[in-house]
Formats: structure tokens, sequence, C-alpha cells
């Protein structure tokens, strides 16, 4: 079974991070230390390697959530939901046009200009694939 990762854009810094999504319960306390109950706030935890301690945990803009596909560009480059492709179908480069990365209930899609759906793993069969960017970046 595949571990599944996600990124999302970090509250303090605005740059992307990478591990796993959870839903963090902090204590809240009020006066003399008393535990007046619990806010909830979506965080991703990394582990990658480098990281002290082993890995952190950081707070996150949940709207900027992208689960990763496990799949890769034509130049190795990981695609997420939400990213942009440029997609040039083989021998038919003319027909180049872009679309974004959706999940539709049961795979991961590019979603074109004109709403129509075609599923990632077809279309890395007939075309060559680029990541050009991401819904929530920045500028």
């Amino acid at each position: 079974m595949r571990q599944i990762r996600f990124k999302a854009r970090a509250k303090k810094t605005k740059e992307w991070v990478e591990g796993y999504y959870a839903t963090i319960h902090a204590p809240r306390y009020g006066g003399e230390n008393e535990l007046i109950g619990f806010d909830k706030f979506p965080a991703i935890f990394n582990d990658e390697p480098g990281y002290p301690d082993f890995g952190h945990w950081t707070d996150i803009y949940p709207q900027t959530l992208c689960q990763q596909t496990d799949m890769e560009d034509a130049d190795g480059i990981k695609i997420w939901e939400n990213d942009i492709l440029r997609l040039s179908p083989f021998g038919k480069p003319e027909s180049q046009y872009t679309g974004d990365v959706v999940w539709m209930q049961t795979c991961f899609a590019v979603e074109d200009d004109r709403g129509h759906h075609e599923p990632l793993s077809t279309l890395r069969n007939h075309c060559k694939i680029e990541v050009i960017g991401n819904r929530y970046d920045e500028g």
C-alpha cells in the first residue's frame, strides 16, 4: 500500500512543504494554565532526511493542499494535484495544450479549458507531460 503524501503552503513562510497531512489538536489554556479546550489546525509532517528530530510539523493553508500522484513529468518532476501541465501529444506537437491535475473519484485526471477530463495515467502513454506550475503558486 502506498503512503499518501501531500504538499501545501506553510503559513509562516508561504513556501511549499511536503509530507503527511493531519489535523493537529493543540491544547488551549486560560488563566492560571487551566485547560479550556483544543484548537484544531491543519499541518504537514515532513520526515525527509536532514530535518532535525527526524521531522517536524508545519502549520499550512488548507486550501493549498495537493496530493501527490506518484507520477513524474518528462523531466522527472513530481506531479501533484492542482499542478498545471503542458501536454504535447506524441507525433503532434502542434496539438499542445494545458490542463490542471484534479482528483476524479477514482483517479487523477487532467481537466482542460473546456472542462474535459482524461485520466493522467492514460495521457502519460500518449503525451509528453511537463509541469509548468501549480494553481496555488504565488505570482
